[in-house]
């Protein structure tokens, strides 16, 4: 669908006659109306981050016109947010590059008998990033389309839902030359 996106009512600055409000108030209820509000408890196999995001968002989300419809984006949304945090709490706890294990064993004598100890150490890899931080640019892409959708940005909340321009043209007006000559009579 090409043209702009569309813009509520109420967050829209160009100045409209009664008739082209009411109109356009019009078409935004029957985008809304008929369907099923959205749940207001998360769904139940949710991880805690994606629970508390989904309680948070609902309760702004329910001002816009999002309907039971919209639930499958407002979780896919919720499931990006924990991925994310998750991410991020790995890559807060490891840092940037990768913490890689290795086997060591130390061999030494004590009493004439030699004595083996293995133990795991671990380095810092610089050449490897922490994978934590793909997951992290991943999930922000995907966050971003999400709330995009939901009108969870500022942006996308004011091209939600408006009419189009209506005009009025008849097959005349479509073949009609804008320039009319006048016609000779012979």
């Amino acid at each position: 669908m090409a043209g702009r996106k569309k813009k509520l009512t109420a967050v829209n600055k160009k100045h409209l006659t009664k008739e082209e409000k009411e109109e356009r108030e019009n078409v935004e209820n029957k985008a809304t109306d008929g369907f099923g509000e959205l749940q207001e408890t998360p769904p139940k196999y949710f991880n805690n981050l994606a629970r508390n995001e989904y309680r948070r968002v609902v309760k702004e989300i329910k001002k816009l016109p999002i309907r039971g419809l919209d639930r499958g984006v407002l979780e896919q949304y919720c499931v990006w947010y924990s991925v994310w945090r998750e991410a991020y709490d790995n890559y807060k706890k490891n840092g940037i590059y990768m913490t890689r294990s290795f086997l060591s064993e130390e061999i030494w004598e004590e009493d004439g008998r030699t004595k083996k100890e293995k133990q795991v150490s671990y380095y810092t890899d610089y050449s490897r990033k922490n994978p934590a931080i793909s997951m992290m640019a991943d999930a922000s892409a995907k966050i971003i389309q999400s709330a995009s959708n939901l009108g969870l940005t500022v942006d996308s909340r004011m091209k939600i839902v408006t009419p189009e321009e209506k005009q009025e043209s008849s097959i005349f007006d479509m073949f009609a030359d804008d320039d009319e000559e006048d016609e000779d009579d012979d």
